[in-house]
């Protein structure tokens, strides 16, 4: 991955607006960044290293008390895609209104967020038990 890919993958769970009350994360980029940094290994990674770091952080690295290769799809060696996950301080009680007007809030900050990552970063979407 490019290394302005990486940084925008890297800020979609660093700046996760106020207003979407997340009160716990658990985001891979941030624990590969981490486990690099641990190492006193460049991030981001250039692009000729990434998929090899990716691989090595996959069978060594957590995210949260999960294996992180849980959060990756990889094919041939090849980081496809990501996912990461999210608690929200926000109740299953909710009414239809309630629930429409938080789901907009995802959808505002993810359409924010495609716009304006590097095109090889871009196709966050997002789902929840909520809807």
């Amino acid at each position: 991955a490019l290394p302005q890919a990486q940084r925008d993958i890297f800020s979609f769970c660093q700046n996760l607006p106020q207003d979407l009350l997340v009160r716990d994360k658990r985001c891979w980029a941030e624990d590969f960044r981490e486990w690099l940094k641990s190492s006193d290994e460049r991030y981001p990674v250039p692009m000729a290293d990434f998929h090899g770091a990716a691989l090595n952080f996959s069978s060594s690295g957590a995210t949260d008390s999960s294996r992180s290769r849980n959060y990756l799809w990889m094919n041939n060696g090849t980081v496809r895609a990501f996912f990461a996950s999210f608690s929200v301080s926000v109740t299953r009680c909710l009414t239809g209104d309630g629930t429409a007007a938080y789901k907009r809030k995802w959808d505002d900050y993810l359409a924010l967020w495609n716009r304006d990552a590097h095109r090889n970063a871009r196709g966050a979407w997002h789902t929840s038990r909520l809807w």
